[in-house]
């Protein structure tokens, strides 16, 4: 298929033709999908408590290595939004966003400090491990016991027995 592109007015000196709509398409298709299945990944994980995930992943057999780096990073992102929430209420109530050249060196700032606050954390979590006698492996965590009363599978039954029951009724 024959691409019908013009040239595009604004954008001349760096663009010299604009892609067809056919071609671009597919790309708006696969960056959709892709932030789709990013955002329900991050519902999942930001919702659920990490015991419950880390036994959902013992069940599956996923390797120790990757639950690990899952737990830490997972508890790194809190850790790093709430520094960045102090850091930032600190710079405002300083005024210290108050103009375009006060934000970019408010924002720069507020990336260092992000970065020495982590690698200060880090070091504490380190040590924390170490103290608690943790030498490598799996990390422990209570499984989490639910009790049924009944089994789980008796539920889709009576409802497809009842609605039997409403079919040959009526």
């Amino acid at each position: 298929m024959r691409c019908k592109s013009t040239l595009h007015k604004n954008y001349t000196r760096w663009v010299s033709r604009r892609l067809c709509h056919d071609a671009i398409n597919p790309q708006k298709k696969l960056e959709h999908r892709d932030k789709l299945c990013a955002d329900a990944l991050n519902f999942v994980a930001l919702t659920t408590p990490l015991v419950d995930l880390i036994e959902l992943m013992r069940r599956l057999r996923v390797p120790d290595l990757l639950i690990d780096l899952m737990t830490i990073s997972h508890r790194s992102i809190f850790v790093l939004l709430e520094c960045i929430e102090r850091t930032y209420l600190a710079q405002d109530s300083r005024l210290g966003y108050r103009n375009a050249l006060r934000t970019w060196v408010s924002a720069s700032n507020l990336g260092s400090r992000l970065f020495l606050e982590t690698f200060r954390r880090s070091q504490q979590l380190g040590l924390a491990l170490e103290s608690r006698g943790y030498v490598g492996g799996a990390l422990n965590v209570l499984p989490a016991t639910y009790r049924r009363p009944w089994p789980v599978w008796l539920l889709p039954l009576a409802i497809a027995g009842t609605l039997l029951l409403f079919y040959i009724w009526w």
